[in-house]
Order: structure tokens, then sequence, then C-alpha cells
């Protein structure tokens, strides 16, 4: 298998029959500006063994979540279509049922998706990005500034991308014409309005990550960095209430380009790897039918209760367990 082992993420153990893979796809040959988002992959992982396993935002143990980390697969720098087949090999003979994919640029984006969707596995798309990645062609129709619009071609269901604040005045009209739903930066992501959105889409069977969708100033290390970004905060919870409504199977974070495993950065990816292996982890629990009937019987407008009650905080732990005073 052209797989080439590495430091795990957050020291998983290697397990024949995981729920969950990670895998780092080291490719970075279409960036445009700022490259070298294929070392991302070894620096967000030795980053990964500096924070706690528990997560203080979600009350959850990565430790309880059941992933194995397969490392990066081996694609030839420059080849896309190589590297598309040696992806696709590596897939193929793994059969994840939920994957988490280390970039790599978000061209690698397409490469995964298409594998999924022609085994029926993915039919929803959401994208996070500061960009809307909707060119039809940048140098090459595969380049990182086309992700989107190969994407809008290949999937059967919705497609939806957050968090843009930069991109040419058409492609806003040409992502209504193709039926993408898009929220921009300056909108605010009240949970109301967060859950409408997720509602509309359906459910997200795949998310993909660029990190430059946050604040340079919480992660400044991006291909493209773009001021006047999303807070660490507001993606987490996009990322949660993703995986509490919808079914997710492959998240993939891209673009960031790390200069060490200490930088400010690395640290905030891999803090975003926690939280996703902890999402896949609630996405694999609830895959039951009887689940996905109740899921889907909660109406859009108590989305923030039912995740509310998810995400208790200690706090409402330790008060929930105290006696209550007789009245």
């Amino acid at each position: 298998m052209n797989v080439v082992p590495t430091f795990p993420l957050f020291r998983g153990k290697l397990m024949e029959d995981a729920n969950i893979i990670v895998l780092g796809i080291p490719y970075d040959s279409s960036q445009s500006y700022g490259s070298g988002s294929r070392f991302a992959v070894h620096y967000v992982r030795i980053a990964s063994d500096s924070l706690e396993e528990r997560s203080s935002f979600s009350h959850r143990d990565v430790r309880d979540v059941n992933y194995s980390d397969r490392g990066n697969v081996d694609v030839p720098f420059g080849d896309r279509e190589k590297a598309k087949s040696v992806v696709h090999e590596v897939l193929d003979e793994l059969k994840p049922e939920r994957l988490l994919v280390i970039g790599g640029d978000h061209s690698i984006t397409p490469m995964v998706l298409s594998r999924f969707v022609e085994k029926n596995l993915v039919e929803n798309y959401l994208q996070l990005d500061a960009h809307t990645d909707f060119y039809e062609t940048f140098g090459t129709p595969y380049s990182h500034a086309c992700t989107l619009r190969r994407v809008v071609e290949m999937i059967k269901g919705k497609a939806a991308i957050m968090g843009i604040r930069s991109y040419p005045p058409h492609h806003l009209d040409e992502l209504e014409e193709y039926g993408v739903i898009y929220h921009t930066a300056f909108e605010g992501l009240p949970t109301q309005r967060l859950s409408r959105h997720i509602s509309v889409i359906g459910k997200i069977n795949y998310l993909s990550i660029d990190v430059d969708v946050l604040d340079p100033s919480i992660a400044p290390e991006v291909g493209n960095p773009e001021p006047l970004g999303r807070s660490l905060y507001d993606l987490l919870r996009v990322l949660s209430l993703a995986s509490t409504y919808g079914d997710l199977r492959v998240i993939d974070v891209v673009e960031a380009i790390p200069s060490s495993a200490t930088s400010t950065t690395a640290i905030t990816v891999a803090y975003i790897l926690r939280e996703a292996l902890i999402a896949l982890g609630r996405a694999y629990e609830r895959r039951n039918i009887f689940d996905s009937v109740l899921r889907d019987m909660v109406p859009p407008v108590l989305y923030p209760l039912r995740e509310a009650a998810y995400f208790e905080t200690d706090s409402s732990r330790r008060n929930r367990s105290l006696p209550t005073r007789a009245r």
C-alpha cells in the first residue's frame, strides 16, 4: 500500500478494525501564493502531542474515539492524475467507514470526494473557506482555486460554503446559478441562522475546512491569508452542528503551511483535528436508523436546544448531580 508511516495524531494506536481512518495527503502542487502545505501533515501531528486529549469544548476525550492514523499517502509532487490514482488505491484498500484527511492544498478535496461519490457514500457537501474557490480554471481546472466548482460538478446533492470574504463579484451570481448555498463572513453566525443553513443543506456527508476561513490572527500560516476571518469558536460551532444533524463521513483540513510544530497555526490545526475526530466519532455513534429518525423529527428551530443538551458544561454536570433542597 502506498502509505508512509508517521508520528500518529494524538498518539493513536494502529488498528485494523478502526471505525475512523486518519490519512495525510501531502500534495500542494496547485498553491498559487504561499506554498508548503505538504509539510503540514508532519507538523500538526507533532503539535497534537502538546494538547490534552480531552476537549474542553465538546467535553469528550479523543482517546475514546475508535480511530487509527495510517500515515501519509505517498503522492508524487506535481502529477495530479498520478496523485489521484494513488489516493484512490489507498482508499480502495482501506475502505474507511469514516475518514479524516490532513492536507495538503485544497485540490486534494476532489481527489478524495470523487471516490466517495462513486460509491454513493457522499451526497451533501459543506466547505468552510475565505474564498469561493469557484473559478472554472486558474491556470488549470484542478487548481485549489477551482475546488468548489469541481465539487458541484461531481455531487448529486446540495453544496454550501460558509465564511467567504474574498471573491470576484461574478462568483456570487454563479454560486446562485449553480444552486450553491453561501454564507459570507459578514453575515454573522447566530445559532438560529446557522441552524437554518445546516437544515437547508441536509445531512452533511463531507466537510472541507480550509484553514484560511479563520482570521489570520488565529492561523496566520496559510496559503492565502485573508483578514476579517471567523473565530475558532465559530468554526467549532459549525463542526458540532454538522456532526449533530448531518451524517459526516469525511472531513478534510487543508491549506495550512505551519513553519514548525510549535507555531500558532500548527497548534490551532491540531486542535481542529481533535474536534474533527470527536465529531466523526459522534457521527458513527449516531449511524443507527432509530437515531436518524429521531434526528429528522427535530425542527430546525430546536437545533440549538438539542445541541446545548449534548454539549453540557462541566459546571452543569456538577450542578445536576447535586441533591435538591427540600421545599
